[in-house]
């Protein structure tokens, strides 16, 4: 009784907080700003859909859909149309380019690069596979994916780093989930070595020892790259391409019309800010952050919302030289599902070293920088009343221990000395950093600096309320839809695109 009531001080305060921060932000802007808030949410009208997700719809829409004569569709007109120029949509574009030379794909990405959210927003870390259960597609795809990003670096020469990882425990119990682990790597067929503690540290000399006894499990394949340079190499390669065309700057607004052979769809031009009918043969959508948003207009991702969760790294401003930092260290995961990792410690291709990442719950989907509320946009704030009645239903759900404890553990990690003291429990190079939780010196706080925040597309199941643990692929003849593409989604990229290549010549609508 006396956890809950914790908790529920905790987020009583909590929200109080939130409340008060938003009433100053009011008063400062004055009444314009009440207007315009007002206003805002004037023009917004609630709904609830058949799988409990909401929609905010604009009622009285400023701008007409630019018509156009189907018959003289061209450019407008594509066999393959990928919605979102990620990671995953890059590399789909370039396995469907090379395999089906005859097709004619589009490539549609809002910003003005490709991959300018999660996909440059990940760690960097290719990883090995080592955590995932044997029947999963993260298992699928990862050892393979791990193989093909590494040669991928090393045929276009973009930086590597043959890391490796280590993952220690700390306790006794800690100590059999780490054996559990090892068993895990087996089943998975990934490489590991079981290491002595004089055997690790000819490896990474700053480990951290807990236990004499303590074994440390190491996965040599583990290696670190530069993800906007994979993804700007990507790009490149697609310009390239006479079956590809890049729509920089183009968004999907919605799907207006479906026949037994095409899609027909509004998309937004960015640049001109006017909106022009779309058609394909096939969509296949991977946009990420937005992509349960997509697949129920088609009637998929019923089940499911995403929930994004957002992660920030502590960064080690300093550059260290080559054999302080060799390896990745990494705790042993939480006991049930491994959505989340813990406190990390990642080396970079420019030899810095970053802690973390936190996963706070975000206010909405690309909620990356600490934007004051008075400047939200009206997309903003639809996204935020959508994802606070999730958020609250989680709360009211039988999973609701498990979310108050991840919250509150999670904000822990804002704090750089419980950040530095949780990378203590891994590396011995900070150990004499005073970490005085009240009274954390400046000159130390000045040594680390925030990361670049990155944004987790998680999907939870509406029924359970439970997060999803795997990659979910739903398809038909005339849209496919990737969900839940986290982690290890940028490793497993090429595979998951080659996968989905197979997947297409089985379609009946193109072929």
């Amino acid at each position: 009784m006396g956890t809950i009531n914790f908790f529920c001080f905790y987020f009583s305060q909590l929200s109080n907080f939130l409340y008060i921060k938003f009433l100053w932000s009011t008063f400062k802007q004055g009444n314009s700003f009440r207007l315009n808030y007002h206003n805002t949410l004037q023009n917004l009208q609630f709904s609830n859909s058949s799988q409990h997700y909401f929609f905010y719809q604009i009622k009285n829409q400023s701008q007409k859909i630019k018509q156009i004569n189907f018959s003289k569709l061209t450019d407008m007109q594509k066999d393959i149309c990928i919605i979102g120029g990620g990671i995953i949509g890059a590399t789909i574009a370039r396995s469907l380019s090379a395999k089906f030379p005859q097709l004619k794909i589009a490539l549609i990405e809002k910003e003005k690069t490709l991959g300018e959210h999660t996909s440059t927003r990940n760690s960097s870390v290719i990883h090995s596979g080592l955590y995932y259960s044997t029947d999963s597609l993260k298992a699928k795809f990862c050892k393979q994916g791990n193989m093909q990003l590494t040669q991928y670096c090393i045929d276009n020469k973009l930086p590597l780093k043959h890391t490796g990882k280590f993952v220690i425990a700390s306790t006794d119990e800690e100590y059999e989930r780490l054996k559990e682990l090892r068993q895990q790597a087996e089943k998975n067929q990934i490489e590991y070595q079981w290491l002595t503690y004089n055997e690790a540290i000819k490896i990474e000399k700053n480990l951290k020892m807990h236990n004499p006894n303590y074994n440390f499990l190491f996965t040599p394949t583990t290696k670190v790259s530069n993800n906007k340079a994979v993804i700007n190499c990507l790009e490149q390669e697609l310009k390239g391409q006479k079956n590809v065309e890049i729509f920089s700057q183009y968004e999907f607004v919605k799907l207006v019309e479906q026949t037994k052979s095409s899609n027909k769809f509004v998309i937004k031009n960015r640049k001109l800010d006017q909106e022009e009918i779309f058609e394909s043969r096939y969509i296949i959508n991977s946009a990420g952050l937005y992509a349960d948003i997509i697949a129920k207009q088609f009637n998929y991702c019923k089940d499911y919302t995403i929930m994004p969760f957002k992660g920030n790294y502590l960064v080690d401003k300093k550059k260290y030289p080559e054999g302080v930092v060799n390896s990745l260290i990494y705790p042993i995961p939480p006991k049930k599902g491994n959505y989340f990792l813990g406190v990390h410690l990642t080396c970079t291709v420019n030899d810095q070293i970053k802690f973390g990442p936190n996963a706070i719950p975000a206010l909405y989907r690309e909620e990356y920088g600490d934007k004051p509320i008075h400047q939200w946009s009206k997309k903003e704030f639809q996204e935020f009343q959508s994802l606070s009645y999730q958020y609250m239903m989680n709360l009211f759900s039988p999973k609701c221990m498990f979310y108050l404890k991840h919250l509150y553990e999670e904000s822990k990690k804002y704090y750089k000395p419980y950040v530095i003291k949780q990378s203590q429990k891994l590396f011995t190079l900070y150990d004499q950093k005073p970490l005085n939780w009240l009274s954390f010196p400046q000159n130390v706080s000045n040594e680390f600096e925030p990361g670049k925040p990155g944004i987790r597309a998680q999907l939870v199941d509406l029924k359970t309320r439970e997060l999803i643990n795997d990659f979910i692929i739903e398809k038909d003849n005339l849209s496919m839809h990737l969900l839940n593409v986290v982690s290890p989604g940028w490793t497993c990229s090429m595979p998951i695109a080659d996968h989905v290549s197979e997947l297409v010549k089985n379609t009946e609508n193109l072929f």
